[in-house]
């Protein structure tokens, strides 16, 4: 683990995570929430700055963010096909 306490009073965890549970969440989200619409850049930068986050606070090596956020972006994708996501009419 990095040397040093970690920022804000965060406790380390106990087990490695591989990959980052957040990143994949938030480029999941993004993915099936810039369906359609021109508001997708935000939806993405807010899911990099929440992947991101658990670098900064070094609870994640930057390959289990990289990891989780292919994870997500896939993840979100073959949600689209399943749900049939399209642009609104």
């Amino acid at each position: 683990p990095p040397p040093g306490p970690l920022p804000y009073g965060m406790h380390r965890p106990r087990t490695s995570a591989f990959p980052s549970g957040h990143a994949p969440t938030g480029f999941t989200a993004a993915t099936l929430l810039s369906a359609g619409t021109r508001a997708g850049p935000v939806y993405f930068g807010l899911a990099a700055l929440v992947a991101a986050s658990r670098v900064y606070t070094r609870m994640h090596h930057p390959s289990d963010v990289i990891a989780g956020a292919a994870l997500g972006l896939a993840m979100g994708a073959i949600a689209r096909r399943v749900l049939g996501a399209s642009t609104p009419r």
